[in-house]
């Protein structure tokens, strides 16, 4: 649910804080110069560490880092509806009231995509790498059935940072997996090992290895 509420809440608050911020810094503007420039330099390294896939070890902060996007951007909107050219009413309740239809009405599909953005597993597996699982597929197509495992490693520059190490994506539909693999290491052949069990109408058993030295990337692999 940490997804979820970060993206309801960002949603619902951010607009009126930025609203705020540009009105109390309406006679001070080089206080709102060096606000507007400190959040989109902000903005700019959070995407930055998004596309080079750079995350930090707290997921909740990495979850706010993510939604605090939206917030330099109300701050934004809001400045530019403010200035002597001023941005259409319109234009800034659409954007507006889109993320707080999104937050309320439409908060099944937001809370659909925050399931499938959540790890249901996710840990340490040595003192420098992260494991983590996602089961993505909680939408209305049932022939989209992923289980994304992903690893990160500990930045040696920055320990409180961790770089995309390997990515696999399983292709459950014709193969079940378990919610959350069963997964283990092996300190001495430098491997993690992934099991999983599940019955049915029949038994699927699925195991799987991934190599801790050098670095995996597969868009789609079979169990």
């Amino acid at each position: 649910m940490t997804p979820f509420i970060f993206i309801t809440t960002s949603l619902l608050i951010y607009p009126a804080l930025g609203r705020f911020f540009i009105r109390q810094t309406k006679d001070k503007p080089r206080i709102r110069k060096l606000m507007l420039v400190s959040l989109m330099t902000a903005s700019v390294i959070i995407v930055t560490a998004v596309a080079i896939d750079i995350i930090t070890i707290s997921e909740n902060f990495n979850w706010f880092s993510l939604t605090f996007i939206y917030g330099a951007f109300s701050v934004m909107i809001w400045h530019l509806y403010k200035r002597e050219v001023r941005m259409s009413k319109l234009v800034v309740n659409s954007i507006f009231g889109l993320g707080y239809l999104f937050a309320t009405l439409g908060f099944f599909f937001t809370l659909i995509f925050s399931f499938e953005m959540e790890p249901v597993q996710s840990k340490w597996v040595t003192a420098e790498l992260i494991y983590k699982e996602r089961n993505i597929g909680s939408g209305p197509d049932p022939s989209i059935r992923l289980k994304k495992v992903e690893i990160y490693k500990l930045t040696h520059w920055f320990p409180l940072l961790a770089t995309k190490f390997s990515e696999i994506n399983y292709d459950e539909w014709s193969h079940p997996l378990q919610k959350t693999l069963d997964i283990s290491v092996s300190q001495d052949k430098k491997k993690l090992y992934m099991k999983s069990h599940v019955e049915g109408y029949k038994v699927w058993n699925w195991c799987d290895s991934i190599t801790l030295e050098k670095s995996t990337s597969a868009n789609i692999r079979l169990p």
